[in-house]
């Protein structure tokens, strides 16, 4: 299984963890194959099955994919040391986005804080998964 894809699982096992931290790798990966998950929803699903049927499966796709996207969104913010209320910014559109893009490709606070140590000290693969085979 690819890097991008393992840490795409690691993400969603820990959908409802708002307290611990996510490294720059741990986000982008998601983001990266969420990325690529809604391309392939809408533009490769519609050449295979019905539009209408493409639009109801790629909307369902959106919707579970929005707790999981949180709290990481949440604990990425953590790991540069603010909280979690930063995440309400994304309402606001164009600046709050790029307030928020700004802080996340911001590198760790590399000291330990109050959601816990930084995660970069693991950073080369994602811990606790298992083998594929």
């Amino acid at each position: 299984m690819p890097v991008p894809i393992q840490w795409f699982i690691y993400s969603l096992k820990k959908f409802q963890d708002y307290q611990g931290r996510a490294s720059r790798r741990e986000y982008w990966y998601f983001v990266l194959c969420n990325v690529g998950l809604s391309l392939i929803m809408s533009f490769i699903f519609p050449l295979v099955i019905d539009s209408s049927l493409s639009a109801i499966l790629s909307a369902l796709l959106s919707l579970a994919l929005l707790i999981p996207a949180s709290t990481l969104m949440i604990r990425r913010l953590h790991d540069t040391g603010r909280s979690g209320w930063w995440s309400l910014f994304n309402l606001l559109p164009i600046i709050g986005w790029l307030l928020l893009f700004i802080f996340f490709i911001q590198p760790s606070d590399p000291n330990e804080n109050q959601w816990g140590h930084c995660p970069e000290s693991f950073d080369k693969l994602p811990p606790a998964l298992p083998s594929p085979i």
